[in-house]
């Protein structure tokens, strides 16, 4: 049984150092989408869908880190419906649902005429997006009302 620990975690590990690449990816392709005004990427979708997941995710920790660092007791935070809570519950299913769209997004562009690179690489993180979607998932996370 341990091979399945090491194959756990080595699933984690890469598919956070995937979700994390798609971050500096977008710190390289923002600036030169808004400054050149190219026309030649129309196929934006490959390039943000994969990104989004990564944003949210980041999203969460900061809402967890900003709501230990305010609050003296977290009961009075998560315990209802605030706006803490409302927000984790929100985050965490538009983590799931754009995971799912940027794996769709990445199926249906092996058709079409866009950079094999980009094709391989969008589909890569969206699959580790996935693997940590349905990871989050299956332990009840995705969508995880909290004040119930």
């Amino acid at each position: 049984m341990p091979w399945q620990y090491w194959l756990r975690l080595g699933l984690a590990g890469f598919s956070m150092v995937l979700m994390a690449s798609s971050l500096l990816y977008a710190v390289v392709w923002v600036p030169l989408r808004l400054f050149k005004k190219s026309d030649k990427d129309q196929y934006l979708s490959l390039r943000l869908l994969p990104l989004l997941p990564a944003l949210t995710f980041v999203g969460i920790i900061v809402l967890l880190i900003l709501s230990t660092i305010t609050a003296n007791n977290p009961i009075e935070l998560f315990g209802g419906p605030t706006p803490w809570s409302v927000g984790i519950f929100l985050l965490t299913l538009v983590f799931g649902l754009a995971s799912l769209a940027s794996l769709i997004q990445a199926v249906r562009a092996l058709r079409w005429n866009v950079s094999t690179t980009l094709k391989i690489y969008s589909l890569l993180v969206s699959m580790a997006n996935m693997t940590v979607t349905t990871f989050l998932a299956y332990w009840g996370v995705i969508g995880f009302r909290i004040w119930i």
